[in-house]
């Protein structure tokens, strides 16, 4: 078995294809949905007690939340581009949620106390950066073989196991 920790690479290159939060000419109404609601879920299932996500409102724009970056313009206006609340152990919330992100490129918790199955992550086709290092994360590292557009992945100290050669077909992977 391989340990999680050692996954870490480098990132090459800026990001991909903008994505964004809230255009209501989009045609992304839906999933701007969808996603502040994984959102609100993610937050609903745990706890935050240095408040890190309480911006995080129902019926408020998720572009003016703190830690979710959006993109205005671009293929995927209109949806979440990157999600990062880190460094705090009293963050925690269960990754499920956060599969309703279809479009989210970057997603960032690392040394929180965030945990749940990669497995949830697997659908998340467009993502290029995962930092979910020092976490409580687990599952196989196989579960992201599928996330063709990764660049940088890091799960040091997580519960994460299987083999690194499961990654093999991640050619954007530096």
């Amino acid at each position: 078995g391989w340990a999680a920790d050692a996954v870490l690479a480098d990132v090459a290159g800026a990001f991909g294809a903008p994505i964004a939060a809230a255009a209501s000419t989009t045609g992304y109404e839906t999933e701007t949905c969808c996603e502040a609601g994984g959102l609100l879920a993610f937050k609903a299932s745990g706890t935050d007690p240095d408040g890190l996500l309480s911006s995080w409102l129902d019926g408020t724009d998720p572009c003016g939340w703190t830690g979710v970056i959006c993109h205005a313009d671009g293929d995927f206006a209109g949806t979440v581009r990157m999600v990062q609340r880190y460094s705090s152990a009293g963050l925690t919330g269960d990754l499920g949620p956060l599969a309703n992100l279809g479009f989210v490129q970057s997603l960032s918790l690392f040394s929180t106390g965030v945990s749940g199955d990669v497995v949830a992550l697997s659908g998340l086709t467009h993502l290029e950066t995962l930092h979910l290092g020092s976490t409580r994360v687990a599952g196989e590292i196989a579960a992201l073989s599928g996330l063709t557009n990764l660049q940088w992945v890091h799960l040091g100290d997580t519960g994460v196991t299987g083999e690194i050669a499961s990654l093999n077909g991640l050619t954007n992977l530096q």
